[in-house]
């Protein structure tokens, strides 16, 4: 019986602009040599085809949205952060590199899973948060994360107050390849197993040990949304404590961002964050302009038949009706660009041209919403 042979498949050497970078990073290791070990240089050479600004940002900007819309649908507390220096997350996991990192399997950018988001709140909770007695802070730690029966007091099992969302990058990020430099390694590996002084030498913690420079990935800049929404059953009592839990809750986790930081190696200063107001201000204007735009969608009619004008001068696109009613777009955010763009390439050069032009227009008030070329009988 013949057997069929698969085709030989090059492996890819160079990770392309629009790739994944966290299957790259994850499934693509090419720096084995012919023994299959890794050299330190090898190490270097992989995280640096990493580093620079990676992410798609169309599909970041999607995923932005639809976050936003949930947040917003749920009475969510949003706000929006930048790192301080240097963030790392996910080290631990296995990598020939020796470190590995965290991705978002979809956007393939570094992320703050939920579940990180969570723990960092509760440590900063029990070991920083003021607390008028070892009774409140319990209280608030089950309200708010959620209760075990004859833990802490509680008498029963019980949802937390709050859900916590997966803190995910708002525009492409920048990575870099950072290096540690451990020199006691011996110490870890061996230090309880000291017998002579044989062993000493090689093993203790001591100041003449060389250090041995470890290759890491790391995000060098990057902006995150992070999210707190209610838990909210409809209960009136309840519901107004969620809330109330939320945006306090909110207010803690900036104070634990900013100075104890999330992921890797936060005792030595990775992983501060600061408030980014200016992003948050945007994402708000963003999304007033998604609300006005829908109610406008929801209120449009429709103009059959009307001429079309653009005006050289300032950008703007004009449509007319039959009764002289008239709408508008704007050169503003590229709009009256935009719906040019929509009509068939003869229409948008006569209209260009100052040609006589009629088109199908939808409208709402004096907005230009939509255009589109008459069907042809």
């Amino acid at each position: 019986m013949t057997q069929p042979l698969y085709k030989g498949v090059a492996h890819p050497q160079k990770m392309q602009a629009d790739a994944n970078a966290g299957l790259w990073f994850t499934r693509f290791f090419n720096e084995f040599d012919d023994k299959w070990t890794v050299g330190d240089k090898a190490k270097t050479n992989w995280i640096d085809t990493l580093s620079g600004k990676r992410g798609n940002e169309e599909m970041i900007a999607k995923m932005a949205n639809s976050l936003s819309k949930l947040g917003a649908s749920l009475g969510a507390e949003i706000r929006y952060f930048k790192t301080d220096w240097h963030f790392a997350t996910g080290l631990g996991l296995s990598h020939p590199v020796e470190n590995g990192f965290t991705w978002h399997q979809t956007l393939g950018v570094p992320y703050l899973p939920a579940s990180g988001v969570k723990g960092l709140l509760r440590g900063w909770v029990e070991a920083w948060m003021d607390h008028d007695s070892d009774t409140d802070k319990h209280a608030m730690i089950n309200r708010w994360f959620g209760a075990v029966e004859n833990k802490l007091g509680a008498k029963e099992n019980s949802a937390g107050n709050l859900i916590f969302f997966d803190a995910i990058p708002t525009k492409p990020v920048t990575l870099a390849c950072d290096i540690m430099t451990p020199h006691m390694g011996k110490w870890y590996e061996k230090g309880g197993d000291i017998k002579s002084e044989d062993d000493y030498a090689d093993a203790a913690p001591a100041d003449w040990h060389s250090p041995v420079p470890v290759p890491f990935l790391v995000v060098k800049q990057a902006n995150f949304r992070c999210m707190i929404a209610p838990r909210l059953i409809g209960d009136d009592a309840h519901d107004t404590q969620a809330k109330q839990d939320a945006k306090a809750a909110m207010e803690q986790l900036s104070l634990a961002l900013q100075w104890i930081g999330a992921g890797a190696k936060t005792a030595a200063g990775y992983g501060r964050f600061t408030e980014d107001s200016p992003e948050a201000e945007a994402r708000k204007k963003e999304l007033q302009e998604q609300e006005k735009r829908k109610q406008q969608e929801e209120s449009a009619e429709l103009w059959a038949g009307v001429t079309i004008k653009f005006n050289r001068g300032n950008g703007t696109l004009e449509v007319t009706s039959k009764n002289n009613q008239k709408a508008y777009a704007y050169k503003e955010n590229g709009v009256a660009e935009s719906l040019l763009n929509t009509l068939l390439s003869a229409t948008k050069t006569k209209i260009l041209q100052n040609a006589y032009v009629k088109v199908n227009a939808r409208v709402s008030g004096t907005s230009l919403l939509s255009v589109e070329d008459i069907p042809k009988a």
